[in-house]
C-alpha cells in the first residue's frame, strides 16, 4: 500500500506543479492499478499489484516504441520515454548486468564449495538428488 499512497501524493504533487505529462501518466497507472483491483476482486491494493501493473505498462511502452521507431515516429515513441521514467518511479531498482553475472558466480562458488566439503568428509549423495532440488530452488527464485 506504500507505493500506492506514494502514487497518491506524487499526483497530488503533479497537480499543484501543473505538471501535465507526469500527471497524465500516473492517472493511467492509477486507473490500471485501480482496474486489476476491480477484476481481481482485492480488498486492498498491495506493493506487489503495484509492481506488477506498473512493470506491465512498462513492457508494453517498450514493446510500443519499437514499433513507434519503426514507424518513424520519433516524437510518439520519445513521449513513451518520459512515461517509461516516471512509472520505474514505483518500481524496484533493477541489477545490472554485471551484478546478475555477479550473483550467479557466487552461486555457482556456493554450490562447488558444498560438494568439496561434502566429498572431503566422504558424504556421497546421488547428484540427480542435488541438481534436482537446486533447479527447482532457481526455477522458483526467478
Amino acid at each position: 500500500m506504500e507505493l500506492y499512497n506514494k502514487l497518491s501524493k506524487d499526483m497530488m504533487d503533479a497537480m499543484k506543479s501543473h505538471d501535465k505529462d507526469t500527471l497524465s501518466t500516473l492517472r493511467l497507472l492509477k486507473s490500471a492499478i485501480d482496474l486489476q483491483k476491480i477484476n481481481n476482486k482485492l480488498t486492498e491494493i498491495t506493493d506487489e499489484l503495484v509492481i506488477e501493473v506498473a512493470s506491465k505498462q512498462v513492457k508494453q511502452h517498450k514493446e510500443s516504441i519499437t514499433e513507434f521507431r519503426n514507424a518513424g515516429r520519433d516524437d510518439l515513441a520519445d513521449n513513451l520515454e518520459r512515461e517509461i521514467k516516471i512509472i520505474s518511479n514505483y518500481l524496484p531498482e533493477q541489477l545490472s548486468k554485471e551484478e546478475i553475472i555477479k550473483e550467479k558466480a557466487k552461486k555457482q562458488y556456493t554450490i562447488t564449495a558444498i560438494l568439496e566439503e561434502l566429498f572431503r568428509k566422504n558424504i556421497y549423495i546421488s547428484f540427480s538428488c542435488i541438481f534436482s532440488g537446486f533447479n527447482k530452488n532457481i526455477s522458483n527464485n526467478n
